[in-house]
C-alpha cells in the first residue's frame, strides 16, 4: 500500500470537496446486522466499490483502480469486499469484535485524524495519520474508539491475503455471493401477507432504475388483484403500479 500513501495527494482534494456534501449511510443500515451491534454512537460509511457504490468521485476511482492490489476491485464487485470512506463520529466506539475471514486483509489511510482515535489489533494499539496506511488482519479480534469530538475518516479497504491461492478466493467468493443474496432477501422482501402470493422475478435485462441510475438491480413483485411494485437493491426506491 506504499503507492496509495505516495498517491493520497492526488486524490485529496477530491476527497475533502465530496466530504462536503456527501450521502453518508449508516453502517449496518438494512443489513449486516454484526455491524449494529457492535457499534456505539455514529459510525457512517460511503461505498467507492461494492454493493450501493456513490457516484462521482471519478479521480479518485481511477487512481485507486491503478495502485490498489490485483484483485482488489473485483472482489468488491463480487460481494467478497469494500472500499469505502468510514466515517466514526465523536465520542463513538466500535466494540471488540472480528471479520469473517483473514483470506483478505484490511488497510486503513487516514484522511481526517483528530487527536484521541486509535484501533487495537489482537491487542495491540495503533493509531492513524492523515496520508499514511496501516495494515491489518480483522480476522483478529479488534475495536476502534474516537474519543474526540470530531469525525475520525479513514478510506478502508479490503483486499486479498497474499498467501492465499487463486482456488481458495474462488470458494471465498461463492460464499459471499450467497450471503450478499440473503442480506437483498431479508432486507426488500418483507414478509407475506396472509392470503397473498407473490410473484418475485427480475426487471427485463437493461432496465435502469428512475432513482438512482444503477442497471440490472431491480425486481418485480405482484400481490393480489393488479397491483405490483418495483423495488431497486441498489438504492431501495420502490414504484408502485396498478
Amino acid at each position: 500500500m506504499q503507492e496509495l500513501a505516495k498517491r493520497y495527494c492526488e486524490f485529496r482534494d477530491e476527497v475533502f470537496e465530496f466530504l462536503e456534501g456527501g450521502e453518508w449511510r449508516e453502517v449496518g443500515e438494512g443489513r449486516m446486522t454484526h455491524d449494529k451491534r457492535v457499534k456505539v454512537g455514529e459510525w457512517k460509511e460511503v461505498v467507492i466499490f461494492g454493493s450501493n457504490e456513490v457516484k462521482g468521485l471519478d479521480y479518485t476511482k481511477n487512481v485507486l483502480k491503478d495502485v490498489l492490489p490485483e484483485g482488489t476491485v473485483e472482489m468488491c464487485e463480487e460481494g467478497g469486499g469494500e472500499v469505502i470512506l468510514s466515517r466514526l463520529g465523536g465520542r463513538a466506539r466500535i466494540k471488540k469484535h472480528v471479520g469473517p475471514s483473514n483470506l483478505r486483509l484490511t488497510c486503513h489511510l487516514g484522511v481526517k485524524v483528530p487527536e484521541g482515535c486509535g484501533i487495537e489489533v489482537a491487542g495491540v494499539e495503533m493509531g492513524w495519520k492523515e496520508g499514511e496506511c496501516i495494515v491489518f488482519d480483522d480476522g483478529y479480534e479488534h475495536r476502534v474508539w474516537n474519543d474526540s469530538k470530531e469525525d475520525r475518516i479513514v478510506l478502508l479497504i479490503r483486499f486479498w491475503n497474499p498467501v492465499v491461492e487463486e482456488g481458495e478466493r474462488e470458494g471465498f467468493l461463492e460464499e459471499a455471493k450467497r450471503r450478499k443474496e440473503e442480506d437483498y432477501r431479508e432486507r426488500w422482501h418483507p414478509p407475506k401477507e396472509e392470503g397473498e402470493e407473490w410473484i418475485e422475478g427480475i426487471i427485463e435485462e437493461g432496465r435502469r432504475c428512475a432513482k438512482c441510475g444503477v442497471q440490472g438491480k431491480e425486481e418485480l413483485r405482484i400481490g393480489q388483484g393488479e397491483r405490483f411494485e418495483i423495488y431497486c437493491r441498489s438504492c431501495g426506491n420502490i414504484e408502485t403500479r396498478d
